[in-house]
């Protein structure tokens, strides 16, 4: 008997918007990038400060920049308490995100491992002519990244540190009409990061300057091969890792003067700029990708892509974003973070941020807030989205420091 897909309570809808997603995800290299939103980072301080603090030390588990150091005897935990939709989707489930991570600092060694798990789209149940089940297809885009840290101080205070995350990437299939063999339609690559880091501190009469410096190549690998199946009008699918080279500069100005056993106020001033690296064919398009190490050293030119009706040439420039951040603290306790990032829309949708944290040491919670911007090279009107995180510090050598709780505790037993 002829077999045919049909969707319990019209859910065949979903071909219609995954096909569209597919075609039109962002204006160019987006589908061509597999895990393309993680070209940004949605959680905590660094999506608040508009992706200007990325590579720079947020008192988190875990950093796209592997150099940045683990705060030494302290195990850390962060994870996503309510998580930001990656991109704007047209499917009808909401997407999942998953991230948690944990650190260790040991004297001059730091390590670190996160899981990044993404999701969004459902499932879809194959039934005959007599609407008997026959089995589920996946119909969703579904990412897994496991990574891993290890940082080594050099010298004082500068800091060397090395990644490797293995990337594991489900690409939507569905089959038109007969149920066929459930083709393997994942891919997955390793990936590699490098970075740098420096901080200091100098006394200014009643400040404290903190300049810090972060640059790092990021998410490094070869190409990921999907095999669709003929099910989207296509035997194969290739992409490529998201790499890109982070570049970030901060100071930060604290007044010395004391009050409750912490800093009275600070405000901290970032500047970032991204080179994007993913999706680049070569000038013989029949040769595919830059992949590997060809990413970082390739990539510095001008390229051309067909836009549908013609041939365009994007710059350097054009594949370069730029982002700023500012920071009020008070107390060392409540702190306000604003950013926007802007450029290389080949890849990334431009947007501005808002943050509120509230540290007390040992636990730390977060929101941030997203507004995309319109833009000439993505197809969805303005929107937002938001997010929480927590992070939780646990002290193993027993050392513990004051907190604005210790002192509303004393005042209370007073």
């Amino acid at each position: 008997m002829r077999l045919i897909s049909l969707v319990k309570k019209g859910r065949w809808m979903l071909l219609f918007p995954i096909i569209v997603f597919s075609i039109t995800d962002a204006n160019g290299q987006g589908f061509q990038t597999a895990a393309s939103w993680n070209l940004v980072e949605y959680g905590n301080r660094i999506s608040a400060l508009g992706q200007s603090t990325a590579v720079l030390n947020n008192r988190v588990a875990f950093h796209p920049n592997p150099a940045i150091p683990a705060e030494n005897g302290v195990i850390t935990f962060s994870s996503y308490l309510i998580s930001s939709e990656p991109v704007q989707t047209l499917l009808p489930d909401d997407p999942v995100m998953y991230n948690p991570a944990v650190s260790y600092g040991a004297r001059k060694w730091s390590f670190s491992a996160k899981t990044d798990y993404t999701r969004w789209g459902s499932d879809v149940e194959l039934r005959d002519e007599a609407n008997n089940l026959l089995g589920e297809r996946r119909a969703s885009f579904d990412t897994r990244i496991l990574r891993l840290n290890i940082s080594r101080e050099l010298f004082t205070r500068l800091y060397l540190g090395l990644g490797i995350s293995h990337l594991k990437d489900y690409y939507p299939t569905l089959a038109h009409t007969e149920l066929s063999p459930n083709n393997d339609n994942s891919a997955s690559e390793f990936m590699f990061s490098a970075g740098l880091y420096y901080s200091d501190l100098y006394p200014v009469s009643w400040m404290l300057l903190r300049p810090q410096f972060g640059i790092a190549v990021t998410d490094i690998g070869g190409a990921l091969n999907y095999n669709l199946g003929s099910h989207w009008m296509q035997d194969n699918l290739s992409k490529t890792t998201p790499g890109q080279l982070r570049s970030n500069f901060g100071l930060d100005i604290v007044t010395q003067k004391i009050i409750a056993n912490q800093r009275f106020a600070q405000i901290g001033l970032y500047f970032s700029l991204n080179k994007y690296m993913s999706g680049l064919l070569k000038s013989d398009w029949d040769e595919g990708f830059y992949t590997g190490l060809e990413m970082v050293t390739s990539t510095w030119g001008s390229f051309e892509r067909s836009d549908g009706t013609g041939v365009t040439t994007y710059t350097l420039s054009d594949q370069i974003s730029t982002s700023y951040g500012i920071e009020l603290g008070l107390l060392e306790t409540i702190f306000f973070q604003f950013g926007s990032i802007d450029g290389a829309e080949m890849w990334i949708r431009p947007h501005s941020t808002f943050g509120v944290t509230l540290d007390f040491q040992y636990v730390s919670l977060s929101y941030n807030r997203i507004k995309y911007h319109q833009s000439d090279g993505w197809y969805f009107d303005e929107w937002s989205t938001s997010g929480m995180n927590i992070d939780i510090r646990i002290p193993v050598d027993g050392s513990f420091q004051p907190t604005i709780l210790n002192q509303i505790r004393d005042w209370l037993s007073d």
